[in-house]
Protein backbone atom coordinates (compact mmCIF):
# COMPACT_ATOMS: atom_id res chain seq x y z
CA UNK A 1 0.00 0.00 0.00
CA UNK A 2 1.58 3.47 -0.66
CA UNK A 3 2.35 6.04 1.63
CA UNK A 4 0.92 9.60 0.62
CA UNK A 5 2.82 11.91 2.48
CA UNK A 6 1.51 15.36 1.39
CA UNK A 7 -0.62 15.26 4.43
CA UNK A 8 1.99 15.22 7.13
CA UNK A 9 3.33 19.00 7.20
CA UNK A 10 6.88 19.13 7.38
CA UNK A 11 7.52 21.17 11.10
CA UNK A 12 10.39 22.18 13.11
CA UNK A 13 10.99 19.94 16.53
CA UNK A 14 9.64 21.41 19.17
CA UNK A 15 9.94 19.14 21.82
CA UNK A 16 13.06 19.42 24.66
CA UNK A 17 13.89 16.68 26.44
CA UNK A 18 15.71 17.35 29.93
CA UNK A 19 17.35 15.04 32.36
CA UNK A 20 17.50 14.81 35.81
CA UNK A 21 20.86 14.27 37.91
CA UNK A 22 21.82 11.04 37.41
CA UNK A 23 20.84 9.59 40.95
CA UNK A 24 23.71 7.08 40.67
CA UNK A 25 26.35 9.99 40.47
CA UNK A 26 24.25 11.15 43.57
CA UNK A 27 24.53 8.13 45.75
CA UNK A 28 28.42 7.81 44.75
CA UNK A 29 28.91 11.01 46.37
CA UNK A 30 27.26 9.85 49.43
CA UNK A 31 29.44 6.64 49.25
CA UNK A 32 32.87 7.66 48.56
CA UNK A 33 33.25 9.42 51.68
CA UNK A 34 30.92 7.07 53.85
CA UNK A 35 32.93 3.73 52.43
CA UNK A 36 36.32 5.80 53.25
CA UNK A 37 35.08 6.63 56.83
CA UNK A 38 34.27 2.38 57.46
CA UNK A 39 36.95 0.19 57.95
CA UNK A 40 34.54 -2.73 57.27
CA UNK A 41 33.71 -1.75 53.57
CA UNK A 42 37.38 -0.89 52.93
CA UNK A 43 37.80 -4.05 53.76
CA UNK A 44 35.41 -6.08 51.96
CA UNK A 45 35.19 -3.39 48.68
CA UNK A 46 38.47 -5.05 47.58
CA UNK A 47 38.12 -3.33 43.96
CA UNK A 48 36.78 0.30 45.57
CA UNK A 49 33.90 0.46 43.28
CA UNK A 50 31.80 1.24 46.04
CA UNK A 51 29.64 -1.62 45.48
CA UNK A 52 29.68 -5.47 47.50
CA UNK A 53 30.18 -8.16 44.18
CA UNK A 54 28.92 -11.40 44.88
CA UNK A 55 32.33 -12.52 45.37
CA UNK A 56 33.34 -10.02 47.81
CA UNK A 57 30.68 -10.79 49.88
CA UNK A 58 31.65 -14.52 49.09
CA UNK A 59 35.32 -13.49 50.89
CA UNK A 60 33.63 -11.03 53.66
CA UNK A 61 34.43 -13.85 56.70
CA UNK A 62 38.16 -13.35 55.43
CA UNK A 63 37.82 -9.74 55.33
CA UNK A 64 36.19 -9.07 58.58
CA UNK A 65 38.71 -11.21 60.41
CA UNK A 66 41.60 -9.04 58.82
CA UNK A 67 39.79 -5.68 61.53
CA UNK A 68 40.83 -7.91 64.23
CA UNK A 69 43.41 -5.88 64.75
CA UNK A 70 44.74 -7.65 68.52
CA UNK A 71 43.67 -11.63 67.45
CA UNK A 72 41.41 -12.05 69.69
CA UNK A 73 38.73 -14.07 67.56
CA UNK A 74 35.92 -10.98 67.40
CA UNK A 75 36.26 -7.43 66.22
CA UNK A 76 34.90 -4.37 67.85
CA UNK A 77 33.25 -1.40 67.47
CA UNK A 78 36.43 0.43 67.72
CA UNK A 79 38.23 -2.28 65.29
CA UNK A 80 35.13 -1.03 62.83
CA UNK A 81 35.37 2.82 62.66
CA UNK A 82 33.94 3.71 66.35
CA UNK A 83 36.19 6.38 67.78
CA UNK A 84 35.57 6.84 71.27
CA UNK A 85 37.73 7.41 74.52
CA UNK A 86 36.47 3.88 76.73
CA UNK A 87 37.84 6.21 79.80
CA UNK A 88 35.81 9.04 79.15
CA UNK A 89 32.38 7.21 79.73
CA UNK A 90 30.89 5.22 82.17
CA UNK A 91 31.02 1.06 81.29
CA UNK A 92 27.47 0.68 80.74
CA UNK A 93 27.27 3.79 78.82
CA UNK A 94 29.87 2.90 76.52
CA UNK A 95 28.56 -0.41 75.52
CA UNK A 96 25.13 1.50 74.49
CA UNK A 97 27.13 3.43 72.49
CA UNK A 98 29.09 0.08 70.73
CA UNK A 99 25.42 -0.81 70.32
CA UNK A 100 24.04 2.19 68.90
CA UNK A 101 27.03 2.51 66.64
CA UNK A 102 27.14 -1.05 65.38
CA UNK A 103 23.12 -1.06 64.82
CA UNK A 104 23.15 2.51 63.05
CA UNK A 105 25.37 1.53 60.10
CA UNK A 106 23.80 -1.50 57.71
CA UNK A 107 26.49 -3.69 56.93
CA UNK A 108 27.95 -3.77 60.79
CA UNK A 109 24.09 -4.47 62.10
CA UNK A 110 24.31 -7.54 59.85
CA UNK A 111 27.15 -8.44 60.68
CA UNK A 112 26.29 -7.87 64.46
CA UNK A 113 23.07 -10.60 64.46
CA UNK A 114 23.08 -10.53 68.31
CA UNK A 115 23.37 -6.67 68.44
CA UNK A 116 25.74 -7.11 71.16
CA UNK A 117 28.37 -4.04 70.00
CA UNK A 118 30.97 -6.51 68.83
CA UNK A 119 31.05 -9.50 65.79
CA UNK A 120 32.17 -12.55 67.46
CA UNK A 121 34.09 -15.06 65.72
CA UNK A 122 30.65 -17.00 64.95
CA UNK A 123 29.22 -13.87 63.46
CA UNK A 124 32.51 -13.60 61.56
CA UNK A 125 32.45 -17.07 60.24
CA UNK A 126 29.00 -16.26 58.85
CA UNK A 127 29.16 -13.11 57.50
CA UNK A 128 28.95 -13.41 53.88
CA UNK A 129 25.16 -15.00 54.80
CA UNK A 130 24.76 -11.72 56.97
CA UNK A 131 25.35 -9.73 54.08
CA UNK A 132 23.11 -11.13 51.68
CA UNK A 133 20.02 -10.65 54.04
CA UNK A 134 21.23 -6.64 52.88
CA UNK A 135 20.24 -7.12 49.31
CA UNK A 136 16.71 -5.74 49.03
CA UNK A 137 16.37 -6.28 45.07
CA UNK A 138 17.95 -9.97 45.12
CA UNK A 139 20.66 -9.32 42.25
CA UNK A 140 23.67 -10.74 44.24
CA UNK A 141 25.38 -7.09 44.59
CA UNK A 142 25.34 -4.55 47.31
CA UNK A 143 25.04 -0.99 45.95
CA UNK A 144 25.46 1.63 47.93
CA UNK A 145 21.69 2.38 48.67
CA UNK A 146 21.47 -0.85 50.28
CA UNK A 147 24.95 -0.35 52.61
CA UNK A 148 24.09 3.57 53.29
CA UNK A 149 22.72 4.34 56.43
CA UNK A 150 18.66 5.31 56.01
CA UNK A 151 19.49 8.32 57.86
CA UNK A 152 22.49 9.26 55.93
CA UNK A 153 20.39 9.20 52.87
CA UNK A 154 17.34 10.72 53.88
CA UNK A 155 20.04 14.26 55.14
CA UNK A 156 21.28 13.85 51.37
CA UNK A 157 17.55 14.04 49.62
CA UNK A 158 18.19 10.39 48.12
CA UNK A 159 15.26 8.78 50.09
Amino acid sequence: MPIDRNSVAASDLNTTVKLGPDPFEAWLKLARPYFASMPVLRALDTDRDFTLSPWEIAGASAAVRKLDINHEGKVTAEECGLHIDPNSVPPAMLAQLRQRFMSFHPVLAALDANHDGEISAWEIDHAAAALKKLDRNHDGYLTADELVPFEMAVHAGLR
